[in-house]
């Protein structure tokens, strides 16, 4: 049979589309039907039947109408960029800037002549490592596109137009690494200067956001979606707990963020705001911040953060880049060098592995070597030996 109907995984489900052999050539086609959720449902049965009828009838097209390579898929070495297409279309909106970004890098590399499957090798890809690093790219941004561009080579391979991926023949030696660079943050003198130097025109959530991130380690996005009703208490070993349940952005499971006395102070201060200011309609406890589903909100509130934040740097006299995340990496150094390991401020961070928080690694030799000195002094020098006089008889 000229043409089956196989599945491509995407998140929460699969996509289907033709794999087409006919007169020696082989190309797929995507009719772009998706099945997400339950299959079960009448919805997903209905998608099924119909992806089932379009490939009956692309074989007829075929073998009794003599229908075959269509027009826009006449050379082969366009199924590499289809394929890096379709990946970019699973992505979420915050993520396919980037990857169309990737997808244009690799475009360049290529240049105007075609790019078949099969010039795609270990030579090519080291070709194309040595292009991103004469372009300039930081080391961890060549690694990410590299790793883009393997997992679109994977696809292939589970498409079965290729036996093997070509980047697991590059030696370990030769693919690109992250690199762990020391993660900046505010010092305690830092951040209390941008507590108490007063500013003109900067909005006053906005700071108050800010400086809850430092003392509870939110993300800007997981701030944002923020409500009152997410603070609960429970009880842990005997002691009543103020916590916040939150399911984070980037998470998979709600997670009972406890809270300090910095931040439970700082929610008090935004909650006698909100009653001065007549808020109490509003869910939220940064609401002057959340842009909610909308895309092109939640750009146009992104977009501000960086302004204000920018203008608050220059009032306070901050030289260094001053962003939101800052807030992020001075919560899990403040932890740090407090004696809280790895591990804890990892599970406290929402991050899914301690692979991302081994950028506080530093910190904590740091935090060793002034433990370590603080040891007292044992003086355990070997004296001079003692001269015996020899008793005379």
């Amino acid at each position: 049979m000229p043409v089956k109907l196989r599945k491509s995984k995407i998140k929460d489900g699969f996509s289907f589309y033709l794999d087409i052999c006919h007169e020696g050539k082989r190309w797929t086609e995507w009719p772009k039907i998706k099945i997400t959720g339950d299959i079960s449902t009448q919805e997903n049965r209905d998608k099924i039947d119909l992806a089932k009828k379009i490939k009956i009838e692309r074989e007829r097209e075929l073998t009794v109408l003599g229908k075959g390579l269509p027009a826009e898929l006449t050379r082969r070495e366009l199924l590499f960029f289809d394929l890096m297409e379709e990946q970019i279309k699973q992505k979420g909106e915050g993520s396919k800037r980037k990857y169309e970004t990737i997808m244009k890098k690799v475009k360049q590399y290529a240049g105007k002549k075609p790019l078949t499957l099969q010039a795609i090798d270990k030579v090519w890809l080291k070709g194309f490592i040595n292009f991103l690093k004469k372009e300039g790219l930081h080391s961890n941004t060549v690694q990410q596109y590299f790793s883009f561009v393997s997992t679109v080579l994977n696809e292939i391979v589970g498409m079965e137009y290729l036996d093997f991926n070509p980047a697991d023949k590059l030696p370990k030696s030769e693919r690109p690494k992250r690199v762990l660079s020391p993660a900046d943050h505010l010092t305690l003198e830092e951040l209390e200067l941008f507590i108490h130097t007063p500013t003109k025109r900067i909005d006053e959530q906005l700071k108050q956001m800010f400086l809850f991130s430092c003392f509870s380690g939110f993300r800007v996005s997981d701030c944002q979606r923020l409500k009152w009703d997410d603070i609960r208490r429970i009880n842990v070993e005997g002691t009543e707990q103020q916590v916040i349940m939150i399911k984070q952005k980037k998470g998979k499971k709600p997670v009972a963020a406890p809270l300090n006395s910095s931040a439970l102070g700082l929610l008090r201060q935004r909650s006698a705001d909100r009653i001065e200011n007549l808020e109490p309609q509003s869910p939220y406890i940064f609401p002057r911040w959340t842009g909610g589903s909308d895309n092109k909100e939640t750009e146009r509130l992104s977009g501000l953060v960086r302004y204000y934040m920018k203008k608050w740097a220059k009032q306070v006299g901050f030289e260094r880049n001053f962003k939101f995340h800052l807030s992020r990496h001075t919560f899990a150094t403040r932890l740090i060098e407090n004696g809280v390991d790895l591990y804890r401020v990892s599970k406290l961070l929402g991050h899914s592995g301690i692979s991302a928080t081994m950028i506080y690694a530093h910190v904590t030799e740091a935090t060793r070597i002034e433990a370590a000195n603080k040891l007292p002094f044992v003086d355990v020098t070997r004296k001079k030996p003692q001269t015996y006089i020899r008793k005379i008889a």
